[in-house]
């Protein structure tokens, strides 16, 4: 059985390149710091490494906005600041059978094409597939993920 749940109001921090020459320091400070103020994070996605720079992005409910952006300028010092966007619209597919079977990845992103969609970022877990999109995408993205699975 595969189930569907929105939750509207989604926020995305996405760091684009940023110096991290140890691996992972930046990205435990940040998360660190976020978790001490008690903001939970849900997605996560993290670019290949292709230098000793990492990309990354990850979302937060938009009522923790005012306390997570003070978190992040000050993490961020010296810099590139990352992009905030809010508002957005997160579906999860979720359905024991991923973990043993395929062709989820293909319909989630059948759905997305059908629905002219450009996701703002996807992840994934062994039994779901995690999607964000902007409210302008979302009635359309339902519709067609509701056909597809």
């Amino acid at each position: 059985m595969t189930q569907i749940t929105i939750t509207e109001n989604v926020s995305v921090v996405t760091f684009k390149n940023q110096s991290d020459s140890n691996g992972n320091e930046f990205l435990a400070e940040i998360f660190r710091k976020i978790a001490d103020a008690g903001i939970s994070v849900d997605m996560i996605c993290h670019a290949p490494a292709t230098s000793e720079t990492v990309s990354f992005g990850f979302t937060f409910a938009d009522e923790a906005l005012t306390t997570i952006l003070p978190i992040i300028n000050a993490v961020s010092k010296g810099r590139t600041m990352p992009m905030v966007n809010c508002g957005n619209v997160k579906f999860i597919i979720k359905a024991a059978e991923m973990e043993n079977s395929v062709g989820f990845a293909a319909k989630a992103f059948a759905a997305l094409s059908s629905a002219d969609c450009s996701p703002v970022l996807v992840s994934t877990g062994v039994d779901e597939i995690s999607i964000l999109v902007s409210p302008s995408d979302s009635a359309e993205l339902e519709k067609q993920l509701k056909k597809v699975f």
